[in-house]
């Protein structure tokens, strides 16, 4: 048997021990039967997965956009996917924020990093200015 590309084609959500979050999948319901009478006693399922082999980044936010330290540079969103574009859940990701420029800093010295913060995370009731560090803010969602 031979399952389908497209999870979304009959998407259904599972939860699968060692998974944080459900991963989508195709659900295809399967039912058989010869000419001659024989036949399942019932219908079966078969789930098709996406393939992490495949698993690529696609952009869905974010445009690299630079701003000053200290100014809300926007959001970044990304979703894994594999070949097929099936989205791939449980795929461990690392943001990572670039040095701010040296033109930031009176006199060219280059001693202020940029600061990536979680979505929620509480040091962000003052958002979209965080008193606390000096560094361009990234959220990550």
């Amino acid at each position: 048997m031979i399952l389908g590309e497209k999870a979304s084609a009959n998407p259904i959500v599972l939860i699968v021990q060692g998974y944080i979050n459900g991963q989508q999948v195709g659900e295809n319901i399967v039912d058989a039967s010869l000419a001659s009478g024989t036949a399942l006693a019932a219908p079966f399922v078969a789930y098709g997965f996406p393939d992490e082999t495949t698993a690529k980044l696609r952009m869905l936010h974010g445009d690299g956009t630079t701003v000053d330290i200290l100014s809300f540079a926007g959001f970044i969103s990304v979703i894994v996917e594999d070949q097929y574009a099936n989205p791939i859940s449980n795929y461990a990701i690392e943001f990572k924020a670039s040095d701010v420029s040296p033109y930031c800093v009176p006199g060219g010295e280059d001693r202020l990093s940029a600061l990536l913060v979680p979505v929620g995370d509480p040091c962000m009731t003052g958002f979209p200015t965080y008193t606390g560090h000096w560094g361009q803010i990234f959220i990550l969602d």
